[in-house]
């Protein structure tokens, strides 16, 4: 079947021009979806691992996100611009819900950026301590101990961890005492911290009470 064309408004309307309105509209899909999945993404990473360049990729998602989602929407009112005067030149209904749906998947992205701008700073803010315990033996008692005075204790069998977090306010050293059968250790976690930033502190026990401190901040 020949290509027609239509000229409607200044815009030439045809089979090939609706095929590049698609290629417009699955570009605004993907636009409106990947600011959304990155920035859940960067969240759920610095959450497990707390991995501190993360804090920096959702600072610079924040404005090339904004930047994809207003470029989508472009190309989204290009796709709606097309169609709409194909339908009225070929006379049928133009696809509104598509366009509807779109442009609520564009809005989503406002409602999820502030989510996990929210998510991110409280994760960031929030103190953080875990004890790994790979000594191949259980640890009869670790105590931990914040400038505050607060004082977390509990076992840790042989493969396990001890993991609290809190938004408790404090400025000082972090401490931490093992006993292990008739071994004893006392260890400084962090030698200086304040919040409202940090400290995030993961602590791995190995054979005889050795203690690898890793801090994220």
């Amino acid at each position: 079947m020949a290509t027609i064309g239509y000229v409607s408004a200044g815009i030439v309307t045809d089979e090939g021009q609706l095929r590049r309105a698609a290629r417009f509209l699955r570009a605004a899909v993907i636009l409106a979806i990947l600011p959304m999945v990155l920035g859940v993404a960067i969240v759920a990473l610095y959450w497990a691992t707390y991995w501190q360049p993360l804090v920096s990729a959702g600072l610079i998602l924040l404005p090339v996100g904004f930047g994809m989602v207003l470029t989508g929407v472009s190309f989204l009112i290009i796709w709606g611009v097309i169609t709409r005067r194909a339908a009225k030149i070929f006379n049928r209904p133009f696809d509104a819900r598509t366009f509807r749906r779109t442009l609520l998947l564009f809005m989503a992205n406002f409602v999820i950026a502030a989510t996990c701008v929210v998510a991110g700073w409280m994760l960031v803010t929030q103190t953080m301590v875990e004890i790994v315990n790979d000594s191949g033996v259980p640890i009869d008692l670790c105590t931990i101990q914040l400038p505050n005075g607060t004082v977390w204790s509990q076992p840790i069998p042989a493969g396990g961890r001890f993991h609290k977090t809190t938004r408790e306010r404090f400025e000082g050293a972090t401490t931490m005492r093992l006993q292990q059968g008739a071994a004893k250790s006392e260890v400084t976690l962090v030698g200086y911290s304040t919040t409202p930033f940090g400290p995030h502190v993961r602590a791995t026990v190995k054979r005889g009470l050795v203690t690898d401190i890793r801090q994220f901040n």
